[in-house]
């Protein structure tokens, strides 16, 4: 029987603790590496993330720390994209959730309020800058991990009154709880929200087109000073999608950083595609439900496949690849059979 592998790229680390295909890993040197459901970095101290099994809930580690210990936080956010991640300053497993809750609860929602509370002070005083949207995004993620762990009966009452406002009535009222808000500071924080929003989108479209032009580089393999093999990588995760290319040995890589996918998986999956757009219909792989756009009765069911160890979960009717957390467009995966020869054009 073949020995499991163990030893990894850093990048790949987190997708196969994500995938929680075998018990454990590492990359070279153990700066990143992840027993069970834990995913460390640069030791125990440091919990990047914890996967509870039976929600499938994903508590991701929001503590900046150092330069690559955040690109370690980074490969896990993106390796688990595809399942329900929860921020939180001290992530923990199902085990220690069953051991003590009391303390998984309030260490975390204190943590949480104390940022709230900071950003209420920040936001009482200022007259340029607006808190509000990262006031509006702390308590989101309160409500959302106290919903998702019942942690509700945890808080004390005065806690409680602060939850029960903002699930009631939104951020301006919930500040209103400490500032009297007259009509004309109302509308003037909904305009400075507005334009917060406006800018962010603005930023979101520049990022795209700046991650674009970094694809042309990465396919390419022929980088610049300002497009250094380094700046492309990072800014590749502002796509949206997964990308792919071929690499010097004919086989296929993501930008995701999964490498050496064989041609013959590829003539395998391409095949499907060309079934789900000719069709127009999607397909799943195995028995798993998975909501995909149809109903079930629509949905073109084959065998189950893996790529490199990953479960390929389903194509679009548009020919779109769902496979864990990568997301792979028509486009791409055309290019991709061109490159390899299964398409002309």
């Amino acid at each position: 029987m073949a020995k499991e592998k163990q030893v990894f790229s850093s990048e790949e680390v987190a997708h196969v603790w994500a995938r929680q295909s075998q018990e454990s890993g590492r990359d070279t040197g153990s700066r990143i590496y992840f027993n069970g459901p834990t995913l460390y970095s640069y030791g125990s101290h440091y919990k990047v993330g914890c996967i509870h099994p039976t929600t499938g809930i994903v508590l991701l580690n929001d503590s900046s720390n150092s330069q690559t210990t955040n690109k370690h936080r980074r490969y896990a956010q993106s390796a688990a994209s595809h399942k329900p991640c929860i921020y939180v300053s001290s992530p923990f497993t199902e085990r220690e959730l069953e051991y003590d809750k009391k303390n998984c609860i309030l260490s975390n929602a204190v943590s949480f309020i104390d940022e709230i509370k900071e950003l209420v002070a920040k936001q009482t005083k200022a007259k340029k800058v607006d808190y509000l949207p990262q006031l509006e995004n702390q308590l989101r993620q309160l409500v959302n991990f106290l919903d998702r762990f019942e942690g509700y009966s945890e808080l004390l009452d005065w806690q409680l009154v602060w939850v029960n406002k903002y699930k009631s009535e939104g951020v301006l009222a919930f500040f209103a709880l400490f500032v009297e808000l007259d009509q004309v500071r109302v509308e003037e924080l909904k305009r400075k929200r507005e334009e917060y929003e406006a800018k962010q989108e603005a930023n979101r479209i520049e990022a795209r087109k700046s991650a674009e032009k970094s694809l042309k580089y990465w396919k390419s393999k022929e980088f610049t000073e300002k497009f250094s093999p380094r700046f492309v990588s990072n800014n590749l995760y502002n796509l949206g999608y997964v990308a792919l290319r071929i690499d010097d040995e004919g086989n296929v890589e993501t930008t995701k950083g999964i490498g050496n996918i064989k041609k013959a998986d590829c003539k395998k999956l391409w095949k499907s595609v060309q079934m789900a757009v000719t069709k127009k219909q999607p397909i799943r792989f195995g028995d798993k439900l998975i909501d995909i756009p149809g109903t079930a009765s629509q949905q073109i069911q084959v065998p189950a496949m893996q790529v490199n160890g990953y479960d390929v979960d389903f194509i679009t009717s548009k020919g779109d690849l769902n496979v864990g957390c990568h997301f792979i467009p028509f486009k791409e995966l055309k290019y991709a059979a061109k490159q390899l020869g299964f398409i002309t054009q």
